[in-house]
């Protein structure tokens, strides 16, 4: 099956990784062209993190 990619329209730099959806997976590409499929239970588990603060640069400075 073939991807579509999209960039984040914030991105400014040109050097952001680009996402797509294969039918099954996540699709993260980066710039270089490495790609990393994220199944269902990984992206939950991934978003469940992001919105707990986890990636937070201000919450990970203080550590």
């Amino acid at each position: 099956m073939s991807v579509s990619f999209r960039k984040s329209s914030r991105c400014a730099t040109g050097s952001c990784v680009e996402i797509g959806y294969d039918g099954s997976a996540l699709v993260v590409r980066a710039r270089g062209g490495a790609i990393v499929r994220v199944d269902a239970d990984a992206r939950v588990a991934f978003l469940a993190a992001v919105r707990g603060g986890r990636f937070d640069l201000a919450e990970r400075a203080g550590r």
